[in-house]
Order: C-alpha cells, then sequence, then structure tokens
C-alpha cells in the first residue's frame, strides 16, 4: 500500500505526493487539461466535499496490481488534513478514495462548475 507524503508546507498549501494507477491517473491528468481546470482545482474540490458515508455506498473495483504513476501536487492544509483525518478514522485507504474518485471523474460521473473568488 502507498503512502500518501505532506510535509511540506508552502503559504497554508500542503504539498504531497503518493502514487496511483497509472491507467487511472493518464486519463484524469487528460480529463482536466481537456476541461481546462488544474488537477489539484478538481482534488481539492473533492477532498473538501468529500463524505464518508456517499463513499461506502460505492462497489469499488481497482486494479490490485498495476503499473503506477506519480500524483504530486498541492492542496490546502486544512482542507487535506480534513481528509485525511476522515479517511484515517473510518479505516479506508486515502488512496482507494483517491483513485476511486478519479476513475469516476473520469466517466463524467462529476460536474465541474467554476466560479470567480476575490482572493
Amino acid at each position: 500500500m502507498s503512502a500518501i507524503k505532506s510535509n511540506e508546507k508552502v503559504q497554508g498549501k500542503y504539498s504531497f505526493r503518493t502514487t496511483i494507477t497509472q491507467e487511472i491517473y493518464d486519463e484524469f491528468r487528460d480529463t482536466c487539461k481537456r476541461m481546462g481546470v488544474p488537477m489539484n482545482i478538481v482534488l481539492e474540490s473533492f477532498m473538501k466535499d468529500f463524505d464518508m458515508d456517499e463513499f461506502r455506498e460505492k462497489k469499488i473495483s481497482l486494479p490490485i496490481k498495476s503499473p503506477k504513476s506519480a500524483l504530486r501536487t498541492t492542496i490546502t492544509q486544512e482542507i487535506y488534513e480534513t481528509f485525511r483525518d476522515i479517511c484515517k478514522r473510518t479505516g479506508v485507504s486515502l488512496n482507494l478514495v483517491l483513485e476511486s474518485f478519479m476513475k469516476d471523474f473520469n466517466a463524467g460521473l462529476y460536474e465541474v462548475c467554476v466560479r470567480k473568488t476575490n482572493h
């Protein structure tokens, strides 16, 4: 099982890396690029709205042994820590949750809504 690395703090952001099934990662990266939305924004939005009860109701099927690819990105520290803690508290692999989300995102099961903020 892969571990999420998150030890570099940059202005309220955490830089972390993990391994994701290569096919899922490549398709996710291409889908984000095609939609014109950065991967870290999509992942951060998912983490922020993550609902463990909803996730537990899903049947997850991911390849057990398959080539892996490195995911390196930055996420808002508070959002990442809350997401990580939910996964840890409920005993669900953070990698499994991320891969499952990416797979669903690639299949078009999520809607992307972009809004302007005043930051």
